[in-house]
């Protein structure tokens, strides 16, 4: 198969991994596999197979294959290493443009074929995943991403599997929502202030807290019957949405598409507080008695079993 790199020689590389002193972790082979792994995935049409990775390197796929199997070295160190530079950059942007930092977080599933009851050999951490995209349980490894960016930059932080067998000292599951909140406490102190966006998974008190106290603004999405209290009248975003009359909304337009958008502010459950940004499609809004809602993925962080936004109303 052919490939069209995108990182000019493997020189580059090597400056770059000498540069941040992995030399004084690593030995030379697991460098000379680190670039190799980082030349494939760079290149145009890699698959993420061992096979892609052979042809940048000298040696045989087998001995890539079984360096990732059974090869002895600490990848946190890199993680680390790819974290620390991330957030210098990001905040180095801030600083220069004055313009704000984001924070994404999301997580998808990385489905296998076959679940490990019927394969010969099991992969280490793959299980049973309810996938939100399919609308039922997958089996393969659920894989947690966060991206940090500032004004036209925008760089991978940290990618990580989840595992469930992850426990607290007190016996609780590691969640995904303490991931994110740990996360939270190790960010910096935007210099011009921060927003983190999320899924509706995400979008809870403890998480707004969590970024509240490091200095950002949450922004995510919700589903369609999370509780609101407009006028102190307990009702799910569903059923509130079918009474906005037409006066009360605003036209916007995004991505070539229109909506019509409602502001609420005020109380969800478990918050005291916050601003809700109800979007709704602008054809045929007020032909029928009761108007539906419509997803906004392709507008707003989320998917299409989201269709508002929250965010956390701060006193300036």
């Amino acid at each position: 198969m052919s490939h069209t790199a995108i990182v000019p020689d493997h020189a580059t590389l090597r400056n770059y991994l000498l540069q941040h002193r992995l030399s004084l972790y690593y030995s030379k082979p697991v460098l000379a596999h680190i670039q190799t792994y980082m030349a494939a995935a760079t290149a145009k049409g890699f698959r993420g197979k061992v096979v892609d990775l052979a042809e940048y390197s000298d040696c045989h796929r087998t001995t890539l294959g079984h360096f990732l199997a059974e090869g002895k070295w600490d990848e946190s160190v890199l993680q680390t290493k790819v974290k620390t530079d991330s957030l210098r950059q990001v905040m180095q942007a801030s600083r220069q443009t004055a313009e704000p930092l984001f924070v994404i977080h999301d997580d998808t599933i990385a489905q296998k074929t076959k679940p490990s009851s019927q394969a010969v050999a099991p992969i280490e951490l793959a299980g049973f995943h309810h996938s939100h995209l399919l609308g039922k349980v997958v089996w393969g490894h659920q894989v947690q991403a966060t991206v940090v960016g500032c004004a036209n930059l925008s760089l991978i932080h940290s990618i990580e599997l989840y595992d469930k067998t992850k426990a607290h000292p007190d016996g609780t599951v590691y969640s995904k929502i303490d991931r994110v909140c740990d996360m939270a406490a190790s960010l910096p102190l935007p210099p011009h202030g921060g927003y983190v966006l999320v899924d509706s998974w995400f979008t809870c008190p403890r998480v707004i807290d969590c970024y509240a106290a490091a200095g950002y603004h949450l922004i995510g999405a919700l589903k369609t019957n999370r509780i609101l209290y407009p006028q102190g009248i307990r009702t799910s975003v569903q059923d509130f949405a079918a009474y906005i009359r037409k006066e009360d909304v605003r036209l916007v337009t995004v991505n070539g598409s229109s909506y019509w958008t409602y502001r609420y502010e005020g109380a969800l459950n478990e918050i005291d507080n916050a601003i809700v940004l109800l979007c709704l499609a602008r054809a045929g809004l007020w032909r029928t008695k009761s108007p539906a809602c419509v997803p906004v993925h392709r507008c707003f962080p989320g998917d299409g079993n989201h269709f508002c936004l929250l965010r956390q109303s701060l006193a300036d």
